[in-house]
C-alpha cells in the first residue's frame, strides 16, 4: 500500500509538472517527455551508437505543441476580451445601473448614474459582441439593466420602432410553481399535453394547479386554432435592429457602423 501511495504521488507530481510545461509552452522541461532530437544526436556522436527515432513520437511534435499553446492562449484571450462586461461586473450590476434614479432623486445620485452609464457605454462600444448582444436583448429577451450600450427604456423604444414585442419570461411556469387563482397559460397547457400525451387530464390539471374543466377548455381551444391559418411575424434582422439603435441612441452615443461576422 505504501509503495502504491508513493507511486501515485510520483505520478501526480509528474503530471503537474507536465501541465505546467504545456501551459508555459516549453515541453523540453517536462519529465514525461523523452529525449528530443538534439539530445539523441548528441548521444549518437558521443558513443557512436545509432538510436533510431521513435516513430510514435515524431520530431515535429514540439512545434505543434507550442503552436497549439499559442493558439489556445490567443483564443482564450479573444474570448475574455470580447466580454468586457464580465470583467467589470461591479459596473454593470451597480444598483444605479439596475434601477436608474428618478427625477426626484438626489443630485449626487443622478450625477453618479450619469458617470456610470458613460463608462458602461464606452465599454460596450469597444466590445466586438455588441451587435449580437443588442439583438438578443431586443428581439429575444426582455432583460433589465444596462445591456449592449442601451437602457431598458431605449430597448423598449427600439422594439416600438420595429413593431416587435417580446413576451416576459414566465419563471414561475419554468420552475413548476403553482399558486391558487393563478391564470393558466394556454401555451403551457398545450406544451405539457404534447410532452405527455399518455398522461391523464386529471394528472395534467394537478400539475398546473387548476381544475379539469380548465384543462379541457384550453385543449378544445388548441384544437380549434389548429384548423385556422396563422401568420407568423418575421423577426427583425440585425440590420433593422442596428438602424433603429442608431436612430434612437445617436444623440447620446455613436452607433456601430459594422456588423459582427
Amino acid at each position: 500500500m505504501a509503495e502504491y501511495y508513493h507511486s501515485a504521488n510520483e505520478y501526480l507530481h509528474s503530471f503537474l509538472a507536465f501541465t505546467s510545461a504545456v501551459v508555459a509552452g516549453t515541453m523540453e522541461s517536462s519529465p514525461l517527455r523523452g529525449p528530443d532530437k538534439d539530445s539523441q544526436q548528441k548521444t549518437e556522436s558521443e558513443d557512436g551508437t545509432h538510436f533510431p527515432i521513435d516513430p510514435v513520437r515524431p520530431t515535429h511534435r514540439n512545434t505543434k505543441t507550442k503552436h497549439l499553446v499559442r493558439l489556445t492562449a490567443h483564443t482564450e484571450g479573444d474570448i475574455m476580451s470580447a466580454t468586457p462586461c464580465s470583467q467589470q461586473a461591479d459596473l454593470f450590476q451597480h444598483p444605479l445601473m439596475e434601477e436608474p434614479p428618478t427625477s426626484s432623486a438626489r443630485p449626487d445620485a443622478r450625477r453618479e448614474h450619469t458617470m456610470l452609464q458613460r463608462r458602461a457605454t464606452n465599454v460596450c462600444a469597444s466590445c466586438p459582441l455588441l451587435v449580437e448582444c443588442l439583438y438578443e436583448a431586443v428581439v429575444k429577451h426582455d432583460v433589465s439593466g444596462f445591456v449592449a450600450g442601451t437602457t431598458q427604456r431605449q430597448r423598449n423604444q427600439i422594439r416600438a420602432r420595429l413593431g416587435w414585442k417580446v413576451a416576459p419570461e414566465d419563471f414561475d411556469t419554468l420552475a413548476g410553481v403553482t399558486t391558487p387563482n393563478r391564470q393558466i397559460d394556454h401555451a403551457e397547457v398545450v406544451r405539457l399535453r404534447n410532452a405527455n400525451p399518455t398522461e391523464s387530464l386529471e394528472t395534467l390539471a394537478h400539475r398546473l394547479g387548476c381544475s379539469l374543466s380548465t384543462v379541457k377548455r384550453h385543449l378544445r381551444k388548441a384544437r380549434a386554432e389548429a384548423n385556422k391559418p396563422t401568420l407568423t411575424k418575421v423577426a427583425p434582422t440585425r440590420e433593422d435592429v442596428m438602424k433603429a439603435y442608431a436612430e434612437i441612441c445617436a444623440p447620446t452615443q455613436p452607433a456601430r457602423q459594422t456588423l459582427a461576422a
